[in-house]
């Protein structure tokens, strides 16, 4: 997705949840942690597979939605800054997030739903 900066339409979870780069290692994302339209940010959590890694983990990724195309962003597309595992429990305990967003996430990232099951849920 290209264009995804400050005139992003970031009300919209649906389209938040449409940038998908780097495809071949991301799936997701699932769902809208938390965002800020004031400061022009989200959360989401997704699965990434680090190109060292065999097998895809949860992670939570954020992206800056200003300026015409956002940031991170790689040779012109919207793409997910992946947060290491070891912040991800501070980042969760430290937002302001709907109680059962943070449930889910923490659930999520401690391994009690697997990426198949976000992946069935999704599909829903």
């Amino acid at each position: 997705m290209r264009r995804a900066g400050e005139e992003f339409p970031m009300e919209d979870d649906g389209k938040i949840l449409r940038i998908n780069t780097p495809k071949s290692n991301l799936r997701g994302p699932w769902f809208v942690v938390k965002k800020n339209l004031d400061e022009h940010w989200a959360l989401v959590m997704l699965s990434w597979k680090d190109p060292n890694e065999i097998e895809f983990k949860p992670r939570l990724g954020l992206r800056w939605f200003y300026g015409t195309a956002g940031t991170p962003s790689v040779r012109g597309l919207a793409t997910w800054l992946i947060l290491p595992e070891e912040m991800s429990k501070i980042i969760l305990d430290n937002l302001s997030i709907e109680v059962d967003i943070r449930q889910k996430a923490n659930d999520i990232l401690s391994g009690k739903f697997s990426i198949q099951e976000l992946e069935q849920e999704r599909k829903k």
